[in-house]
């Protein structure tokens, strides 16, 4: 058995879900959408605790058999699947449009919180720290600009800042030229073209965050991107490792990337708004040509 295999084996089998399993379609493929619903409490203090309960468990694994010693990219990986089969959720992080907080949820997930969640755990456990609130300074670290958490302004909402910020910080390395990446250019306007859409935006006396994204989308679109198009996404594949973090740039006006995920066997493992729930999904050359408005993808690494 190689490595890929033994990992691969490894994974599958020894990774648990996120909720109770009793609660979740058991089905034989990740492909299939089932009719059952999954009932996810709204309230803050039982997110909070389900998230932290989760969290202790995972620690308490990863110290016992030592997953700090495992390459980054794998550990990644290996905690994405812990997560396997969490219902998907949007807007998980604005439940309080009024203060900006580092919400941490680990009963719903969408694209950005999935690949989030696994890379701060991962972080944890690799720097050997394994209590809850060092997640919480791990979240805020990636999740702000400059690891500091002043107002909603200051997230990191467009992906495109989010990999300026966090190469600049040593958490990720942007790879894709170096495995056949374009320059690319984004002219990003859609928050403050439509406010209405975020919750904070379209609050009174909102005017000043939204002179703030404003001058953030400004300064980021004066920035080169790299990104794999899509024809060369199949041929660039070989130099994808497991863990990396596969950012979908798309075209849609004002707007950088669509979607994120993480690399797991050259397939993309992502929060699937399609099938309501995380998955290991198809290939990523295969994913990302399956949708028009997808134009290429940015492939980040644990530095």
């Amino acid at each position: 058995m190689n490595r890929r295999e033994f990992i691969r084996t490894l994974l599958f089998f020894g990774a648990t879900i996120a909720v109770n399993p009793l609660l979740l379609p058991q089905t034989k493929s990740n492909t299939k959408v089932s009719n059952t619903k999954v009932t996810v409490s709204k309230n803050p203090e039982v997110i909070y605790s389900i998230a932290k309960a989760k969290f202790d468990d995972i620690m308490k694994r990863a110290k016992s058999k030592k997953w700090y010693l495992m390459p980054m990219g794998d550990l990644v990986v290996r905690i994405g699947f812990e997560f396997l089969n969490t219902p998907y959720g949007a807007g998980t992080l604005d439940v309080n449009p009024e203060q900006e907080k580092v919400i941490v949820n680990f009963s719903e997930l969408d694209c950005v919180t999935f690949f989030e969640n696994s890379l701060c755990i991962a972080r944890c456990i690799k720097l050997q720290k394994f209590e809850f609130d060092d997640l919480l300074e791990q979240i805020k670290y990636t999740r702000y600009r400059g690891g500091v958490l002043t107002d909603y302004a200051s997230r990191l909402h467009y992906t495109s800042e989010w990999i300026l910020d966090n190469v600049k910080k040593g958490t990720v390395q942007d790879i894709t030229k170096e495995i056949g990446g374009v320059e690319h250019k984004f002219d990003l306007s859609y928050m403050t073209t439509n406010p209405k859409k975020y919750k904070a935006l379209s609050q009174k006396n909102s005017d000043a965050l939204i002179q703030k994204i404003r001058e953030t989308e400004i300064e980021i679109s004066k920035n080169t991107f790299f990104i794999i198009p899509n024809n060369q996404i199949a041929r660039a594949a070989k130099n994808i490792n497991d863990g990396d973090i596969i950012a979908i740039a798309i075209k849609t006006k004002g707007l950088d990337y669509g979607h994120l995920g993480i690399a797991f066997d050259r397939k993309l493992m992502h929060a699937s708004q399609r099938l309501k729930k995380v998955i290991v999904d198809t290939s990523i050359s295969k994913y990302v040509n399956s949708n028009q408005n997808n134009i290429g993808i940015t492939v980040l690494r644990q530095a």
